[in-house]
């Protein structure tokens, strides 16, 4: 009786998140976390339980995220990965468990990237990224699996790029690319959107070499393009909105970093 209401919560809140309706959508989560807490410590041994305590608490963080209270975000995605490490130290073998503990340092590395510590959040892309490697390695064909090891080498080459340091991101960017070309490879229902993928993360690679080449001109060209791209993939993937909304924001991000940056010269000639 008591998972029904935990499931409805959440279904609630993932519909008003979805139609815009943030604070209605909190109301929702809070409760779907107060029973997921009261499950969790009634039933402590159980894995499942505790794994959606740990679902609440991610979904607080994205929606805080959203709401631009990076600060709060940071405490729900950090609430989350002490169960998720709890979780995958228990069960190492579990995929799941491990999928969760990635996500986890991946969305505590794109708070604090938002927040402009980058090399914090380069820290935690990075253990997102071992664990991700590990899965990856361990299920071939498994298409989370391998999605999840092209977004950890996708946030570390953005991070990268907004450090300066371009030829190591378009590397980052280059293998994320080909982990989504592999997958897609293997034919799967989400084709189109793989496709979409494929092209957004080929034109940050071209934004990290036209940084390179310090041509400011062609980095804010292709960076458009990418966003154009990932706008797009917006439309037809609804439930990673809030991944892509982040991933614009770093790309927003990046653009000001363009724009400022002084060793990146405009080839446009000068009116002068």
């Amino acid at each position: 009786m008591a998972t029904k209401p935990l499931r409805a919560s959440s279904t609630v809140g993932d519909t008003m998140a979805m139609l815009g309706r943030l604070d209605d959508a909190m109301l929702a989560y809070r409760l779907d976390l107060v029973i997921s807490e009261r499950l969790a410590e009634a039933d402590p041994d159980n894995a499942k339980l505790r794994h959606s305590l740990y679902v609440s608490r991610q979904k607080i963080g994205e929606l805080r995220m959203r709401q631009g209270d990076l600060d709060e975000a940071l405490t729900a995605f950090r609430e989350g990965l002490a169960v998720a490490e709890n979780l995958a130290e228990a069960d190492p073998h579990n995929a799941d468990w491990q999928r969760s503990l990635s996500d986890s340092f991946n969305s505590i590395g794109e708070a604090l990237m938002a927040q402009g510590k980058l090399g914090d959040a380069l820290e935690y892309f990075h253990k997102g990224l071992a664990v991700s490697d590990r899965l990856a390695e361990a299920h071939p064909n498994h298409p989370d699996a391998q999605a999840g090891l092209a977004t950890s080498h996708a946030n570390i080459g953005l991070v990268l790029m907004l450090r300066g340091e371009a030829a190591s991101a378009r590397q980052s960017l280059r293998e994320a690319r080909l982990v989504v070309v592999r997958l897609k490879d293997q034919g799967t229902d989400v084709t189109s959107i793989l496709e979409l993928y494929e092209a957004a993360l080929s034109k940050l690679e071209a934004v990290a070499m036209s940084l390179e080449e310090k041509d400011a001109g062609a980095a804010g060209d292709a960076l458009q393009q990418a966003r154009d791209l990932f706008a797009k993939i917006k439309e037809l993937s609804p439930g990673d909105d809030a991944f892509l909304a982040r991933l614009d924001a770093a790309i927003v991000n990046l653009r000001k970093t363009i724009a400022a940056e002084p060793d990146v010269a405009d080839p446009t000639p000068s009116a002068d």
